[in-house]
């Protein structure tokens, strides 16, 4: 091959490997492929720059694999703090429900002596009202039949 041939060859092979070659997404952007500056001479060589190609590839991928598992790793840490919220206030909601639940016991228990007591007051007015009743009766029975007594007796003497 001559010296010319060498060197337009290996501009051509420099070129084209730069035109296909992106700049690679993600945390790594530092990594240099240094490529032979002189064409290959030996099937041993083209193997081998076709693999550094492949292997270009596959970091490509192993890169953007990573950056989808940090992705994920940083939404499930997001949703990790988001249930640790939820569970907090569920916990509060819980407390003060409780509260309100013993509080709401307590009020029933009192509603409930009240109305024992209310109910017992009633019990002893109700018997009063009887006595009472029976006194009045009593106390004034006897001048109603006195009164129905005398009053034929004084018409008859009249």
């Amino acid at each position: 091959m001559t010296e010319k041939a060498y060197t337009d060859s290996a501009a051509q092979f420099s070129a084209a490997l730069h035109a296909r070659s992106r700049p690679v997404p993600g945390p790594r952007t530092d990594i240099v492929v240094s490529l032979p500056t002189r064409p290959p001479e030996s099937s041993d060589d083209r193997q081998t720059l076709a693999k550094v190609g492949d292997w270009s590839s596959a970091l490509e991928l192993v890169e953007e694999a990573s950056e989808a598992i940090r992705i994920s790793e940083e939404r499930a840490n997001e949703l990790e703090v988001e249930l640790d919220h939820v569970m907090n206030r569920a916990a509060e909601e819980m407390r003060r429900l409780n509260a309100e639940l013993t509080a709401a016991e307590q009020k029933a228990a009192r509603s409930e002596e009240r109305l024992r007591a209310a109910e017992s007051r009633a019990s002893e007015a109700e018997a009063w009202l009887v006595r009472l009743h029976q006194a009045v009766h009593d106390a004034f029975s006897p001048l109603q039949r006195r009164s129905a007594t005398q009053a034929p007796a004084a018409r008859e003497g009249a």
